[in-house]
């Protein structure tokens, strides 16, 4: 019997830290803080889908995903996926009239439609926050509308209602 080689086997870089986020998101950083502390505790999850690819934080609500955050220089592309409902929802108006045209052209998956924002400021939370909540809403039973979600994601929900009705006069 022949021995077998052994193959090198790369280690995988741990995620990033706080000092390596703040160094490469910059002025997006404080951004990036709100969004993550908004989902609660335990709800975020730095991941690696292949070993080729970068850090992506996976923030869940038990098994289901709110939205992918990906770090990259100088700002942060947080992708939601949006079922077939929450589009309805969302071209519908539940969402602002700015986000229309970016749910429309994203390629539809059999998991449902990735719409990425790019947040470069805290004030660019709002369309994450308007994603988010017509992806909540649109998956409640209605039973449970009102009841989802983490306190600070109902909070944004009302905020973006309001900030629509406002809009919409």
């Amino acid at each position: 019997m022949v021995p077998r080689a052994k193959v090198a086997t790369a280690v995988a870089p741990p995620p990033p830290t706080q000092s390596e986020m703040a160094e490469v998101l910059g002025d997006a950083y404080p951004a990036f803080e709100t969004l993550v502390g908004r989902a609660g505790p335990g709800a975020a999850e730095w991941r690696r889908y292949t070993k080729n690819s970068p850090w992506v934080l996976k923030v869940s609500q038990g098994k289901r995903s709110l939205f992918y955050a990906r770090p990259d220089s100088g700002h942060l592309r947080v992708t939601v996926l949006l079922g077939g409902r929450a589009v309805d929802a969302a071209l519908a108006g539940r969402v602002s009239k700015r986000l229309h045209d970016s749910i429309r052209k994203a390629k539809v998956y059999p998991e449902g439609r990735p719409v990425s924002v790019v947040v470069k400021r805290p004030s660019d939370l709002a369309k994450v926050e308007e994603l988010i909540a017509v992806k909540l809403e649109a998956t409640a039973r209605p039973s449970q509308v009102g009841q989802m979600g983490h306190p600070d994601f109902r909070v944004a929900r009302e905020a973006c209602r309001g900030q629509l009705k406002r809009r919409s006069r």
